[in-house]
């Protein structure tokens, strides 16, 4: 473990290694979903999913969001601990950017979408927290 709450060296091994990667944000209860296959038309995918529950539930959610592709033998994951931009700061997405581009295509056309989304969540679950929405409770009331 790092200052970044995760193994950065194992991450990279995955991240290396995957053709279907599922990062489970833990801090919004949601994953980023990526599939580096790319055939034919397709390009790679990322998009932004509930947590799931099974591997199994995954693997359906990939063979829905994929249905012409063949069901991948594994997906490789890893869960990330803190804020997106760690992601970025650890490098673990820079490495995610370089299996994109490597692979003949923008990262910026695969990726800029659901981390915009991931970092609306996350702006919104902050909100909710200053504001001891459901699910929070603040330290401090406003004595009126």
């Amino acid at each position: 473990m790092d200052e970044f709450g995760a193994d950065l060296e194992e991450i990279a091994r995955t991240v290396e290694r995957a053709k279907v990667l599922d990062i489970q944000f833990e801090l919004l209860g949601e994953s980023l979903l990526i599939d580096f296959r790319a055939a034919g038309t397709d390009r790679p995918l990322a998009v932004i999913l509930p947590k799931a529950s099974s591997r199994r539930e995954r693997m359906r959610s990939v063979k829905a969001l994929r249905p012409g592709a063949p069901v991948p033998e594994r997906i490789a994951g890893f869960s990330w601990p803190r804020h997106v931009a760690a992601l970025r700061d650890a490098g673990v997405l820079q490495r995610i950017v370089e299996r994109i581009r490597a692979a003949g295509f923008e990262p910026d056309d695969v990726l800029r979408e659901p981390l915009l989304e991931l970092a609306e969540h996350e702006q919104a679950l902050r909100r909710d927290a200053v504001r001891g929405s459901e699910g929070f409770q603040t330290i401090w009331e406003r004595s009126t």
